[in-house]
């Protein structure tokens, strides 16, 4: 399947991995009051399978760099690979309290197990020609047992749903990038710094961002 076309993200050179690492990086610090279970600091936490004892040495913006390096795979798995992230670990149902509850919470704890999953599965998704998973595990520092078992976890969480319409990855990749833009905190610096270097301004991913919201709305309906 490959590349998603007329992306300016994708042919923006060294932009895209600073710029996925920012809003994953954005996405973990909102997290940081929530434990792995979605559940709040006060309450008994429930470990998944995506959690680590400790968290990895490893920046996240480094170990995107490493996948990228060691993978091969088109870069759009990187923006599809976040989508899927989003969808596992946005709220879903209800808890005993009434208030709704993600899969996995995305924090330093499950961050790399997570990407390194959904980078995986995109490139299986997207790419005629992709590494096995004992290749991954290696590039991502996991037993190839462990991996094995997280892809399995992560497939049911997303309900084995892995398709993407142009226009929900155009959806996201606007997202990400006005995300990025629009924040001042100095853990997205770098991937805004890159952004703004590559071309983009925040008015005109903003009005992008605007546009295909409205055609998605178009189509849901």
């Amino acid at each position: 399947m490959g590349e998603y076309t007329e992306s300016r993200l994708l042919d923006s050179g060294d932009a895209l991995v600073p710029t996925i690492g920012s809003y994953i990086k954005k996405l973990v610090k909102g997290n940081s009051s929530i434990n792995n279970s979605g559940a709040r600091r006060d309450e008994p936490e429930l470990r998944t399978v995506f959690h680590a004892q400790r968290i990895p040495p490893i920046s996240i913006e480094d170990y995107l760099a490493r996948i990228a390096k060691y993978s091969l795979c088109s870069k759009s798995c990187f923006v599809v690979a976040a989508l899927y992230i989003k969808r596992i670990t946005e709220p879903h149902g209800c808890s005993t309290d009434g208030v709704a509850q993600p899969r996995v919470v995305l924090t330093h704890h499950t961050v790399h197990r997570l990407l390194l999953t959904a980078i995986m599965l995109s490139a299986k998704f997207l790419d005629d020609t992709y590494y096995n998973n004992a290749y991954y595990a290696k590039v991502g520092g996991l037993p190839l047992s462990e991996l094995n078992s997280l892809e399995l976890h992560f497939l049911a969480m997303i309900r084995f749903n892995l398709s993407i319409t142009p226009e929900v990855y155009e959806l996201m990749e606007n997202e990400i990038m006005a995300d990025v833009l629009c924040s001042d905190a100095p853990d997205v610096r770098s991937g805004r710094e890159a952004l703004l270097n590559a071309g983009f301004n925040q008015s005109e991913v903003l009005e992008k961002l605007r546009f295909s919201q409205q055609q998605q709305q178009v189509i849901e309906t």
